[in-house]
């Protein structure tokens, strides 16, 4: 079931015999693009989080996770490479523990 707000996605879980789980709600800014999500145990105790920062480009620059105590757990953090038309061609994500993860890509350009 899946119940939309002005800048919230209400999304509650269900087991297989149809007794609700849990629920999340997917948050959203003016602009339309997602900011991060708040989860919650069937009895309305809190799960856990995630908050997205964006870049002038209008992609995430960050991404913090917080855990059931609402203390945060990990942030990852993005950097772009961007080509002479402004499309991203590299993305480096780097969390607090040194992990990085590099995706690359190429566009070809026809005139």
């Amino acid at each position: 079931e899946k119940t939309s707000g002005k800048d919230t996605i209400i999304t509650q879980w269900y087991d297989y015999k149809g007794n609700p789980t849990s629920k999340v709600l997917d948050l959203y800014n003016n602009l339309g693009q997602f900011t991060g999500y708040q989860s919650y145990n069937n009895d309305g105790t809190f799960r856990g989080a995630s908050e997205i920062v964006y870049n002038d480009h209008g992609l995430a620059s960050q991404i913090t996770f917080f855990d059931k105590e609402k203390k945060q757990t990990t942030v990852n953090h993005f950097t772009y490479e961007y080509d002479k038309m402004g499309n991203w061609v590299k993305v480096i994500c780097k969390d607090d523990a040194g992990f990085a993860l590099i995706a690359e890509r190429l566009y070809t350009y026809f005139e």
